[in-house]
């Protein structure tokens, strides 16, 4: 169930976010899974990501902005094969119908979410790297690459099909085609007290990189910092991210030229930028309480103002979030996928 409001997810709906079926083969070194899945929930994941609340928790942002797959909590219909040649080693691929429409429909799980009478292109990733966790290594860490390519007749953020400005012109979006992005992406322990210990430092970070067509964002970069264990607080820790954004110009022109329309004057930097600090303090046992603050930097605006306006130089948001996790609190078996 998710209630998150605006364009980010579907708000105040009930979800059936995944039915898939999965096998292990040759002792478990090819993994299927097939059926209705997020294909995003599987890929550029990095075990950092959900520790923090307000930029990073599931993918990046250059894929929200750019592919046209569904998104989590959103399923559609497809298939992942996984194979792991060697301990902590693993490469995948997949395919799945672009279905964007799903946002927009109730989908529980029926509400003709479950038809692909409104696909309009194939997601096609590819992912490969080395992925160690504590069961399998002193210091944990995960590099990965990876590149996808989508095959959705994109609609130009700025451009009509006679090759002039939407806004003042009118018409219809030039079509863009397909598009392609490379990315890469790290997690390594750096430090330790001692080997058997699992308080530590990690330090991860990662590039995502436009390499076809017209994307959103034409490049986003993280890079941030980890502590788990604190002083008198084992169980706690804490986070600093920093994020960018680099837009493709003729979205950066289209918010130009919006400005330009309603009577405004100025430019949209061609970055954004973010940082948020996390703490996590837990006040029981599987049960986190997650103060944040963040600031970002030239917002860009490209979704959420009807209006707009190029002279907000900076935003500054925070919160708290309690998350609980069951296995933890009330001491049950931890489920992980086959």
């Amino acid at each position: 169930m998710d209630y998150q409001g605006g364009v980010t997810g579907p708000s105040n709906n009930t979800r059936l976010s995944e039915f898939s079926y999965e096998q292990n083969l040759f002792n478990r070194i090819i993994n299927i899974r097939l059926g209705r899945i997020a294909p995003t929930k599987y890929l550029t994941n990095l075990p950092t990501d959900c520790q923090f609340v307000s930029f990073v928790c599931g993918n990046p942002g250059g894929w929200s902005f750019n592919a046209n797959q569904s998104h989590w909590p959103v399923a559609t219909w497809g298939g992942m094969l996984t194979i792991r040649p060697a301990t902590n080693y693993y490469i995948q691929t997949g395919a799945y119908a672009d279905n964007s429409w799903g946002f927009t429909r109730t989908g529980f799980p029926f509400s003709g979410n479950w038809s692909e009478a409104h696909a309009n292109g194939t997601f096609i990733p590819v992912e490969g790297g080395y992925s160690s966790t504590y069961e399998t290594e002193a210091y944990p860490k995960k590099y990965v690459v990876g590149f996808y390519y989508d095959s959705h007749n994109f609609s130009d953020a700025y451009l009509n099909t006679a090759g002039k400005p939407l806004l003042t012109n009118g018409g219809t979006p030039m079509n863009d085609g397909a598009h392609t992005e490379v990315y890469g992406e790290f997690m390594q322990t750096v430090w330790k007290p001692n080997r058997k210990s699992h308080e530590d430092l990690q330090i991860f970070g990662g590039a995502y990189i436009g390499s076809s067509g017209h994307p959103t964002v034409n490049a986003y970069y993280t890079l941030g910092v980890l502590k788990h264990g604190l002083p008198r607080r084992p169980h706690d820790y804490m986070g600093l991210i920093g994020v960018a954004s680099v837009f493709n110009q003729r979205v950066t022109a289209a918010l130009d030229t919006a400005v330009q329309v309603n009577g405004g004057r100025g430019n949209f930097a061609r970055s954004t930028e973010g940082v948020e600090f996390t703490y996590g303090a837990e006040v029981l046992p599987g049960v986190l309480f997650r103060p944040y603050i963040d600031a970002v930097f030239h917002p860009d605006q490209e979704l959420y103002a009807y209006v707009p306006d190029p002279k907000i130089h900076y935003s500054v948001g925070g919160g708290a979030q309690i998350m609980i996790r069951f296995n933890e609190a009330f001491d049950l078996p931890e489920i992980k996928p086959l």
